[in-house]
Order: C-alpha cells, then structure tokens, then sequence
C-alpha cells in the first residue's frame, strides 16, 4: 500500500502512474529527485469506481465526497516513513494517462500537508479524478514528497535545435501552472553562460535549470521538466515527453488560390460576414444568396404558422428564398441554386461575383421578413428532446433539411468559411498585440469564458474565440470545439495552454482583453497565435 521510489515495482506507469514512473526513472539515472514514497493506483480503485457510480446518478460532488468517506488507504505502520520525509508535505496525483497534455492540471495536488493528515489528502486526490460524465474514471496512483519551499519554480522545455525554454517564477509554481502568474521566459542557448534579461542570480538558475533538461533529455528521451529550486539546490519535480501540438485548427482546409478579402470591397467584407452568421449548406443555398445583398441584419422572427407541418414549412421557406434570389439578382426563374452556388465561391476566393450576375438592389424587407418567421416556425417544429433548433442548427442542415443538427455538423459549418472570416477581420480589424503562445489561427465570435463555464459550455458558438483574465485549468472542456484562446494574464506554463497546443487551439496572452472585449456585443476575433496578435471587428458596423 505504500511503496518507495526507488523500488522496481515504481518503474511501470500502469502501477504507480506515469508521474511516478518519470520520477523513478529520473532518479534511477542519478537526476535530483527528492525522497518520494507513492500510494499504488490499485489502493484507489474501488473507492473511485464507487464514487464514479454516484457522480453519473446525483451529481460530480456526490461521487467527490463518496470517495472521501472511503477507508483509510494508508497501512497503519505507514506514519514512520512518513515522518521520515519531514514534516510538511507535497501530496501530489499520479495518474497512469497524466502524461496525455489534454489532462494537464486536471488532478489534485496539496501542498503543507503534516504527517497526520496524508490519509485525507490522499483520498482529496483520488477525489479529483471523479468526472461528472458517463464511463470509469481513472484509477489513481499518489506521490508523496517533502514540500520544497523554492525561491523560484517553473517549467522547461528542450527544443529540437538543443535550446532550452525556461519559464519560471518566485516562490512555488503552482501559480504559474494555474495560470495566475504569467511569470517569466527566457530561451537559453547552448553556449549561454549567462542569458540576457535577467540578473546574474536568476541566470545562474536558468543555466541550471537549461542543463538539468538536456540532462533529461539524454538520459530519458524526454523534452519536458517541472523544476524547483529550493535552498540553493536544483530538484527536478516532473519530467515527460514534450507536450504534442497539434496542427492548425483549420489550416487544412485552406487552398492555396484562397486570397484576402479585399479590405475595400464592402461587397465582400459583409457578404463574408453574412455567410458566417449562417454557415452551413441550408444558409448557403436558402439565406447567403439574397442576404448577401442586405445591409442590416436579419430582423427579428415575428408572427407565428400555428401547426403548420414541417414538408409545407420547408416548402414556404424554399419558396419565398427563391423569389427573393430571383428580385435581387434579376434572373429567372429555376437559376436560384446556380446563383447561390455562385455567390458562395466568389466569396469564399475573395471576389464578388459581379463578373458573371448583375448589380444586385436590395431584398423586399416585408419578403424577408416573412421567411424569417417561417424560418422561427421551424425551427420550434423541428424541437430535439423539447427544445426548438437554434439559427445555427437550422442552417447547418442539408440543402432539404434532413439532416440532424449535431454539434458536429454546426462545428464544420463553421470552420469551412473560418478561413475567410479570418482574413477579413485581419484586413480590417482592430489590432491588439500579445504573446503568442500556442501557434495557429483561429477566429470566431468572442465569449467570456467565465461565463461560459458557468453553464459548462452549453449554447457555447460553435468555433468561438475563448475570452479570460487568465487560462484557468477550469476552462479544459471548452477548448474542444473553440477556435482560440485569448488572455491577459498567464504564460506559456499554463496547464491549460499544454490543453490548447495539444487540441491545436491557438492561444495568445498578455492582451488586455478588458480594453477591447464587450460582453454580449457580437465582436469577431482573428487569433494568430504564431505572431502572438489579436483582431477584433463589430459585424454590426463592418456590415451596415
């Protein structure tokens, strides 16, 4: 039930947990790791499962305080050894998958714990692996260690041309970790005996630091360290591979003729705009070729068809589109697909499709109106399990409307006009500079975080742009259909930028966000996370 370190038994991940398993690696190879006793993954695994079980019934805090009245998983004989470590402790998880980026932050640790009080803590860690979602949670192994009281801690990173990216900060880094303290980077070169930028106190620290990483990295083949310096001695805390970066989230879809948005054409500005208020191919084909031609927004549903079936409302609505097609563009009757087929590729290149439809004059506003309440009536028509279809889980729909609006569907009609959407707002955007760090582009509309992990994501915009003050490890769910990520505080150390590279989400910090982000305003942003700038644009005013 306990085991230390330094025993074989510690070498297999499935056992111990991969935190564990790197860190009775590590020492084995001669590394600085401190004295560490660990509580084996098996110990925990009724009392989680059991917890499990009653979080999918009644609740996440039911199953977390389940595992808390769990029996106690130390051996009685177990206070001596303990002891022997000192008296206050670092009690920290070890979860067999804990080297998957995606889960990075999202176990428990506690820090100051007495002698006495590991039992609880234990089980407090075993408490955190308990989700509030269908399926077993994982069995968790505990490293328990000396509570290191560092003047400066952070994270390391061993790049492939042999440098060093050390992010640290003062005192303990759990700060860092969590996305609180942006804390401070430096990039240490191999013949670097003394970095720039810093004072020769904290350089002496880095060089340190940078040399215990390639050590790492020779000795293990891993690129990652989480590092202490404590009473004038370097201890290694974490190490394990580099955390994966997944690519672009859309640069696959782009084609090499795609083009920017000409920033004086205001044809094309709005018509993007349009398209990507209801992407999708049901907007493409009933709503983006008329609309296109509009300069205000769709107005507001009103009136109601009663229990008008569903065939005779798609019917109205094909209807009352085409009429409206055929007025704006002054063709005839039975050419609408070709026109809306026509206006989606010009814009999509960039272009306005002039050179082969007429000037087109505004849609009838009664007409338009009109479709827009047939539009509401189906969408309550057409409820899932209760609740009407939102705009976006109509439009997404196929051509007929047979398809199921998913969350997938919504997702890829979004990202399919995300490459234009992107240069548009680059090219006539409002820019605001930051720190990039998790490459990538992504745009989208902008949504606090704070609130949206408050209702945990739901009715979040496909694509959306995460907004927050810092990148708390709470916000991990709703990267995983997001576009990017911006903040104002937080570093490159964040667990959840780890989250973000690993999902390919593009993260920017250091932007103050509070200066150029309205809540509940509607405003677009364009993310470059390679460059580490931000754009921002009200559709409502780019558009009118």
């Amino acid at each position: 039930m306990l085991v230390t370190i330094d025993e074989p038994t510690c070498f297999d991940a499935a056992t111990v947990g991969a935190k564990a398993s790197g860190l009775a690696r590590a020492r084995a190879a001669g590394l600085p790791v401190p004295d560490t006793v660990v509580v084996p993954c098996a110990v925990s695994r009724s009392a989680i499962a059991a917890g499990q079980a009653l979080a999918v019934t009644r609740g996440v805090h039911a199953g977390r305080l389940e595992v808390m009245d769990a029996p106690d998983p130390l051996p009685v004989d177990a206070l001596p050894a303990l002891h022997a470590l000192g008296g206050s402790l670092a009690v920290r998880s070890s979860a067999p998958t804990e080297d998957d980026p995606l889960l990075a932050g999202a176990f428990g640790s506690l820090v100051g714990v007495s002698p006495a009080e590991v039992p609880v803590a234990v089980r407090s860690v075993w408490a955190s692996a308990i989700r509030d979602s269908a399926g077993s949670a994982p069995s968790m192994g505990v490293v328990i260690q000396p509570a290191l009281e560092p003047t400066y801690a952070g994270s390391a990173e061993l790049l492939a041309d042999g440098d060093v990216e050390v992010v640290w900060t003062d005192g303990p880094a759990a700060p860092l970790m969590d996305g609180w303290e942006p804390g401070r980077r430096v990039r240490v070169r191999t013949t670097d005996t003394s970095p720039s930028d810093v004072n020769d106190e904290e350089g002496a620290v880095v060089v340190a630091v940078a040399a215990l990483t390639r050590s790492v990295g020779a000795r293990l083949g891993d690129e990652f360290v989480e590092w202490a310096w404590s009473h004038g001695s370097l201890w290694l805390v974490q190490c394990g591979p580099r955390p994966s970066e997944a690519a672009s989230s859309w640069s696959e879809l782009r084609e090499p003729e795609d083009a920017s948005p000409p920033a004086s054409d205001g044809r094309v500005l709005r018509g993007v705009l349009r398209a990507a208020e209801a992407p999708g191919p049901c907007g493409e084909r009933w709503l983006l070729p008329w609309h296109v031609a509009s300069t205000a927004p769709l107005p507001e549903a009103g009136g109601s068809h009663g229990d008008v079936d569903v065939p005779t409302l798609w019917a109205r609505l094909r209807e009352l589109s085409d009429e409206l097609t055929r007025r704006v563009w002054q063709v005839p009757r039975g050419s609408e697909g070709v026109v809306a087929a026509t206006v989606a590729s010009a814009l999509r290149r960039g272009d306005w499709p002039e050179h082969v439809l007429s000037s087109p004059t505004p849609p009838d506003e009664r007409k338009v109106r009109e479709l827009v309440g047939v539009a509401a009536s189906l969408r309550r028509a057409l409820a899932v399990e209760g609740r009407g279809l939102t705009p976006a889980e109509l439009w997404c729909r196929a051509v007929d409307g047979s398809a199921p609006a998913g969350a997938r569907s919504r997702e890829n009609a979004a990202r399919s006009w995300e490459p234009q959407l992107f240069e548009t707002v680059r090219s006539v955007g409002v820019t605001w500079r930051g720190g990039g760090v998790a490459p990538g582009q992504g745009c989208g509309p902008a949504v606090w975080a704070h609130d949206a992990a408050l209702t945990e994501g739901r009715d979040l915009p496909p694509r959306a742009v995460l907004v927050a003050d810092h990148p708390l490890p709470r916000f991990s769910p709703l990267l995983m259909n997001a576009s990017a990520l911006v903040t104002h505080g937080g570093s490159a150390a964040a667990h959840l930028v780890s989250v973000a590279r690993s999902l390919g989400v593009p993260v920017v910090t250091g932007c103050d966000v509070r200066a150029f982000v309205r809540p509940d305003a509607g405003q677009l942003l364009a993310v470059d996370g390679d460059l580490g700038v931000v754009h921002v644009l009200d559709p409502a005013e780019a558009a009118s």
